[in-house]
């Protein structure tokens, strides 16, 4: 099967494809003589297995953990669940920010914003993670870096 024919049946992009055997989560042979990528229903079916966990949001590691049989499933989803309750936590707890600046009344300026981040690195401190600014806020000038390098090598 070719890289088209498995993006139509998984539902996964090439790149996706591309990337996920780049990380050895799949590793389709090679036509000889051209070097295409020939995949098989095995890795189609491994393919279908990668996606429904990367939708459930399951780390690559603990995936590949599962796929090479060194953890089960039953044991992957206790992981995951509770990695998204702790999430849940987290974000109940920027909806109860929210929700207490919402009913403030006034504009952003009238704010006492140094309060409010004292009260949130109060709740870090407590083991409740917020949004962490440096790394989101990073992740832009990572991809303007990568595309203005891309526009200087098609110079």
């Amino acid at each position: 099967m070719k890289i088209n024919e498995v993006e139509a049946a998984v539902g996964v992009t090439k790149k996706n494809i591309r990337f996920y055997e780049e990380e050895g989560l799949i590793t389709p042979s090679r036509e000889p003589g051209n070097g295409y990528r020939s995949y098989s229903q095995a890795d189609v079916e491994r393919l279908r297995r990668i996606k429904l966990l990367r939708k459930l949001d399951v780390p690559l590691a603990e995936i590949r953990e599962m796929l090479e049989g060194q953890k089960t499933l039953a044991e992957g989803m206790a992981q995951q669940l509770e990695r998204l309750s702790t999430r849940r936590k987290d974000l109940d707890e920027a909806i109860g920010f929210c929700t207490v600046l919402e009913k403030a009344s006034g504009n952003l300026e009238e704010l006492d914003v140094e309060q409010t981040l004292a009260r949130l690195a109060a709740r870090e401190e407590q083991g409740v993670t917020f949004v962490n600014i440096e790394r989101t806020d990073r992740k832009g000038e990572r991809i303007r870096g990568a595309c203005i390098g891309a526009a200087l090598l098609w110079r």
